[in-house]
């Protein structure tokens, strides 16, 4: 089967995801995801890997040191490469990352150890956080 026959078979939801997520892709896989993004009409919504979602950055101000806000704002970019297994939808990046800061409750070696917990079992994260809906986290990130 050819890449592009692969990503015509893709929901939408997950051609977003993958335009959203497009350094992880070979530039065959990239090209591939943006023709098919543009053949559906689709936004890709593409941010940059070197950025955090906002509603995530505004919680990691509100809960870190200033100085510690650097570390952990770089600590949760790298989760945005390291973890193959979140997809958009019921385990969202943004919800492991929001799982993350929960659990450290501010402290940048909680926020460690938090996401070895989430590197073994992502699951295992969301659990301790309470996020055992697929909603939860939006709560907890309003607030």
């Amino acid at each position: 089967m050819k890449l592009e026959e692969l990503w015509r078979r893709m929901s939408d939801q997950e051609v977003r995801t993958a335009a959203h997520r497009l350094d992880t892709y070979t530039e065959e896989g990239r090209r591939t995801i943006l023709a098919e993004v543009e053949r559906r009409g689709l936004t890709a919504r593409n941010k940059p890997a070197n950025t955090l979602a906002t509603i995530i950055q505004r919680k990691v101000e509100l809960l870190f040191s200033l100085e510690d806000r650097e570390a952990a704002t770089r600590l949760l970019l790298d989760l945005q490469g390291g973890f193959t297994e979140v997809e958009e939808g019921a385990f969202g990046l943004e919800r492991v990352q929001a799982a993350a800061l929960k659990v450290s409750h501010g402290d940048i070696n909680g926020l460690r150890k938090a996401l070895e917990l989430g590197q073994m079992d992502f699951r295992d994260l969301l659990s301790a956080a309470g996020f055992g809906t697929l909603r939860a986290h939006e709560t907890w990130l309003s607030s």
